[in-house]
This record gives C-alpha cells, sequence and structure tokens, in this order.
C-alpha cells in the first residue's frame, strides 16, 4: 500500500487557477503538487526570489519535480505552495481568507529551511493528516 492515496482532497479547479492567477499578478508564483495521472508532481517554473531557489536546490533530487514554462494545474491538484518573504505573502493571505472562506485550509508560515522566507500553501478545507489517518485506520480495521 506505500505509496497509495487512499483519499484525496483535491482543490477545487477554479479556486486553484484564481489563486494562480492573482498569485502571478502579485508576482508570486506558486509549486503546483498533485497528480499527474497516477504519479505525484510538483510543477515549478523559474523562481521568482532566493527562497524559491533554495527550494528547488534542497529537493534537487526528488523525481517530482517537473520544471514548466507557465505553471498550470494538473489532473489533480492538492496543494499550492508560495514561498516569498513575509510581507509579499500576508496581504495575498489576507486576500485569499475574504474571498474563499470556509473554501480552503491556509497555512501561513516562516520556513524553518529557508530563513528569512515564509510558507503560505493552500489546501482543500478538509485536508489534514490527522483525518486522514483516522480514516486510513478505519479503512483497514474495516478490511479484516
Amino acid at each position: 500500500m506505500k505509496g497509495t492515496h487512499l483519499v484525496t482532497n483535491l482543490l477545487d479547479n477554479q479556486i486553484a487557477l484564481t489563486l494562480i492567477k492573482s498569485g502571478v499578478e502579485r508576482g508570486l508564483t506558486p509549486f503546483v503538487f498533485g497528480l499527474d495521472g497516477e504519479h505525484e508532481a510538483l510543477l515549478h517554473s523559474n523562481p521568482d526570489n532566493l527562497g524559491q531557489e533554495m527550494f528547488l536546490k534542497h529537493r534537487s533530487g526528488d523525481k517530482r519535480l517537473r520544471y514548466v514554462n507557465d505553471i498550470h494545474l494538473l489532473d489533480s491538484n492538492i496543494t499550492l505552495n508560495f514561498i516569498a518573504a513575509y510581507e509579499e505573502l500576508s496581504s495575498y493571505k489576507q486576500w485569499a481568507e475574504q474571498k474563499f472562506t470556509n473554501s480552503l485550509r491556509i497555512q501561513f508560515m516562516e520556513d524553518t529551511y529557508l530563513p528569512g522566507y515564509h510558507t503560505l500553501e493552500f489546501y482543500h478545507p478538509q485536508a489534514d493528516k490527522g483525518r486522514m489517518l483516522n480514516k486510513a485506520v478505519y479503512i483497514t480495521l474495516d478490511s479484516y
């Protein structure tokens, strides 16, 4: 069962497209993580800042990384991840919270691996590893 997605809470495509468009208008390009068919993929374009460059450097051997000229959606989109300075991301986060109340799960934090940079991640509102672990245990126990 290793590497199998039992349940995947996907971002709504229209919301994800709006987030990408608004981010790009602000000079922020996300990393798009999801499934391309049955394979995990992490799309990226040219880095906007040193934080994104460092992120890519730390993951240089990750087979999921795929360079694209223009960021776009995958077949199934799990997260959008923006990396930039606090000042660049905080107003974008506030805008997204107001526009997509209850439609998104948003995490905004200082990136411990990228000093001076923050990460802003958007997920499906029910995307929660704790909730998924409970479902996985239920599925596993129910199958005996």
